[in-house]
């Protein structure tokens, strides 16, 4: 095991540790939700709601889809 696996792990469970990040993932492996929705169903604000998925898409958890209404889905 080398340090580069240790801190992808880290880095992945410290974006797991966040229960809104997690809320997202719960609502997007339903079905695929804008952001838009999930900024409705968690009560965050859009700013947020879109930098929690940057986390999470750059970590792999979910796939944004690049369209008008930039659909969240889960990977």
């Amino acid at each position: 095991m080398n340090n580069l696996n240790i801190k992808k792990l880290k880095e992945m469970f410290s974006i797991l540790a966040n229960e809104n990040r997690l809320k997202i993932i719960l609502l997007c492996s339903k079905n695929t939700k804008t952001v838009s929705e999930l900024t409705k169903e968690i009560g965050l604000t859009y700013s947020i709601t879109s930098r929690y998925i940057s986390d999470l898409e750059k970590a792999g958890f979910v796939s944004k889809q690049r369209n008008p209404d930039s659909s969240v889905s889960l990977i």
